[in-house]
């Protein structure tokens, strides 16, 4: 396996791998995610199968104020899902058990949208004042700056949702009035994100219930799908962006009426996850840890801290990180001397390494793979398998995992 750095990999794909993964469309989202109002729950929503799951973050309080309050962003770095109720701000894994405790939120007003905005390092939110504030990432995270969006708020008329195209460069943010059940969506360039070249009002016509005002948004720039929630269903609009205008058009795709107890305020696009393929195995010298492959953070384009986990390594060893297009599959290709096959599509992309895991025992490594918020590697379906060679002659190989690469 050749030794190559991030950068050679991404140089490394020939021009058809670009063509295909522009013309062939990510995998649709898995999830949804928002939070509810009154009985605080994450509730994980399969848009296709308009099928809803839940947890509840323990003491989390409720939504008390204004309707516009509260939202949601998925945080790729840490693989979980930033939460407010408006005065608050929390960060939960998938079993809603706090990645970040709750902490007052550092925005001038009380939050009514989030999204993080991984490509730049920031989670980015809108507020009651009508403001939209860029926040350095982090627990907690620190205000950078802020824009007025010009919407003049009252107490049944605000901002109520916030998401971000990173691929194109595109800032999407709406508002509703719960006096004459109207909403509004705003396009923006995200150098701009507060001057908006396009403004248009929200209506669905997808169920026999009608919209209301939206509480939420969110976006699968992989799909160029937007998503949108008014509480008690989630609609998704394709849309296709002219930078040359600049202009957009919207289509209606999708949605879904589920039967929730609750209104969801606040909406996030959960990444799909990896799959795992065939068991580790070991040889020689190496000890039976054993070694298991797994990610760090989310695959989604623009996670700069996104990387390769490999636990169980045995210290000592000299470990690398192969990869391939296509995933894993059966019956693999056997390598002579190795303890078991490579079960990644030839031919290989590359490889990630070496590493030279210290200590004692079995320990843990990981290879740093930073991904460019580029469009052009939505949809892009990636390979990787360990392995690690140990002194004295032993070599010991992980599981496979298959993941995309995706734009939410």
């Amino acid at each position: 396996m050749r030794n190559q750095t991030h950068p050679a990999l991404l140089a490394a794909l020939p021009a058809i791998l670009f063509a295909a993964a522009t013309s062939s469309a990510q995998a649709p989202p898995a999830e949804l995610v928002a939070l509810t109002a009154q009985i605080p729950s994450v509730v994980h929503r399969d848009q296709l199968a308009c099928t809803d799951i839940a947890c509840t973050p323990p003491g989390f309080p409720q939504m008390v104020g204004v309707p516009y309050q509260g939202g949601v962003g998925w945080d790729p770095k840490r693989s979980g899902a930033w939460i407010s109720n408006g005065p608050l701000l929390a960060l939960v894994d998938d079993g809603c058990n706090y990645i970040c405790s709750p902490i007052t939120s550092p925005t001038p007003g009380n939050i009514t949208g989030l999204e993080v905005v991984e490509s730049l390092n920031e989670i980015w939110a809108t507020d009651t004042n009508s403001n939209l504030v860029r926040m350095a990432h982090g627990c907690p995270p620190m205000v950078v700056s802020v824009c007025n969006l010009g919407i003049l708020p009252t107490p049944t008329r605000g901002v109520s949702g916030l998401a971000v195209d990173e691929g194109r460069g595109l800032v999407f943010v709406c508002g509703g009035d719960w006096t004459t059940g109207a909403s509004q969506l705003r396009v923006s360039l995200l150098g701009n994100p507060c001057v908006p070249f396009h403004v248009q009002p929200v209506t669905s016509t997808c169920s026999t219930v009608p919209l209301r005002p939206l509480t939420g948004l969110a976006v699968d720039w992989g799909n160029h799908v937007l998503y949108m929630t008014d509480g008690l269903q989630t609609v998704g609009w394709a849309y296709a962006f002219n930078p040359a205008g600049p202009s957009i058009v919207f289509a209606p795709l999708n949605c879904c009426l589920a039967a929730p107890t609750d209104m969801m305020i606040g909406l996030a696009v959960r990444p799909a996850r990896p799959v795992s393929f065939g068991p580790p195995c070991a040889s020689g010298t190496c000890p039976a840890c054993p070694m298991v492959h797994g990610l760090v953070g989310d695959p989604n384009l623009g996670n700069g801290s996104f990387a390769l986990r490999l636990t169980g390594v045995p210290a000592g060893s000299i470990a690398f990180a192969a990869l391939s297009i296509g995933g894993c599959t059966a019956p693999g290709t056997a390598v002579p001397g190795l303890c078991g096959p490579i079960w990644l599509l030839p031919p290989l992309w590359g490889s990630l390494g070496p590493n030279f895991p210290g200590g004692f025992g079995c320990t843990n490594t990981s290879f740093a793979m930073p991904l460019p918020a580029n469009v052009a590697f939505a949809g892009l379906p990636v390979g990787s398998q360990c392995l690690a060679l140990c002194p004295g002659g032993g070599t010991t190989l992980s599981n496979c995992l298959s993941w995309v690469m995706q734009g939410n």
